[in-house]
């Protein structure tokens, strides 16, 4: 609440450190308890330092529920315990994001209509899916491998998002173009300040961007508000502790922005829908047991993992990383519980559908109304 308070310019940091505010905040105690008993059940339970304690230790969460129809953030994971840890890790911009970032690729490609060629791009549009295939026409050299350098041929968008195909994402950001992709990211609700989103750098296309948790959630939460944005908001009233309305200063309006157009959204969203089924990198989602859409990310070196999703009504970003206590130096998940490898698809999309669950108990099941654009015919 203090950081939305400052950066949203309602009261500077002197004043607001001074004291003397009741702030009432936007965050739901049985979705915040919901996120925490998640972690732990996911993941902090699964983690032995004492057997493995160069890969089980220094082990974090970053994590961010938004409401998509006002922007409003109902829970957070920023940390087990702030007196260990004095850092929000929910709100760090400096873990990049993946795969998480290619449905903002495929949006703006579908803004972009046509490669520079003139070929369509649809979500039914054909790349090849062959590993370090050269990227041709990007600004720098780049010729990214697939998961396990996996050859996948010749493919639709679609397919190759079900299974986060590198070398077809890498092409179609560029066919968009970067700087039509850098825009589309901050339109949906990336910060334009955040590392890694230079459009002379055709890597850019797979995820070098590095926004906070609660940004990506923002983002996605787009996606799910069919187009319309928020900016994450945290604080529901300011007041003086004392009593009265004097020199309180108005917290700001939360209306919604035009992002993309609504069919350019809920076609990324009836794509990201295909993610979460048997044959997509976010199978696991699917004990969720409700309609939902999101996508799995992992980055070079696997120094972090992350699952971005949303059902109609709540939306939801995940990462995991691993950070020297002293040096702050990221280091490899790899090795963590045992595994050889963390995948976005394993803790952090448990955490994401375990926590998913628990908010969404008790609540009806609510179906996506989506109006799909161009390419949406069908799936592989």
């Amino acid at each position: 609440a203090d950081d939305y308070l400052i950066s949203s310019g309602t009261l500077d940091t002197p004043t607001l450190k001074a004291g003397g505010w009741r702030i009432t905040t936007t965050f739901d105690k049985p979705k915040q308890d919901a996120f925490v008993k998640a972690v732990q059940a996911e993941l902090t339970d699964e983690l032995d330092p004492k057997a493995r304690p160069t890969t089980d230790t220094d082990v974090r969460v970053a994590g961010a529920s938004v409401e998509p129809a006002t922007g409003r953030v109902v829970a957070v994971y920023g940390g087990p315990d702030y007196a260990k840890q004095p850092f929000n890790d929910a709100l760090r911009q400096d873990n990049q994001i993946g795969s998480t970032f290619k449905p903002i690729d495929l949006a703006a490609g579908l803004l972009a209509q046509h490669a520079p060629d003139g070929r369509p791009i649809t979500t039914e549009s054909r790349y090849d899916g062959t590993s370090e295939r050269p990227v041709t026409g990007g600004p720098t050299p780049y010729a990214p491998p697939n998961e396990d350098d996996t050859d996948y041929g010749n493919i639709t968008l679609r397919y190759a998002m079900v299974k986060s195909v590198n070398s077809v994402y890498a092409q179609e950001g560029v066919d968009a173009g970067l700087a039509r992709v850098r825009e589309t990211a901050v339109k949906l609700g990336i910060p334009d300040s955040v590392r890694g989103m230079d459009p002379n750098n055709t890597s850019m296309t797979l995820g070098t961007a590095t926004p906070s948790a609660l940004d990506l959630a923002g983002a996605y939460a787009t996606l799910a508000n069919h187009g319309q944005a928020h900016t994450p908001w945290s604080v529901l009233k300011l007041e003086r502790a004392a009593g009265g309305a004097v020199d309180v200063p108005k917290t700001p309006d939360h209306k919604a922005t035009d992002a993309v157009d609504r069919s350019i959204a809920d076609s990324v969203t009836d794509v990201l829908r295909d993610v979460i089924s048997p044959r997509g990198t976010g199978a696991a989602a699917l004990d969720l047991g409700r309609p939902a859409a999101g996508k799995t990310g992992t980055t070079d070196s696997n120094l972090s993992a992350w699952f971005a999703g949303y059902t109609p009504e709540l939306t939801t970003a995940v990462g995991l990383f691993r950070e020297n206590p002293k040096t702050h130096a990221k280091e490899s998940l790899s090795g963590t519980a045992g595994l050889t490898r963390i995948n976005g698809g394993a803790f952090p999309t448990r955490i994401w559908t375990a926590y998913t669950t628990a908010a969404l108990d008790g609540t009806p099941t609510q179906q996506f109304d989506l109006q799909t654009g161009r390419g949406n015919a069908g799936t592989e």
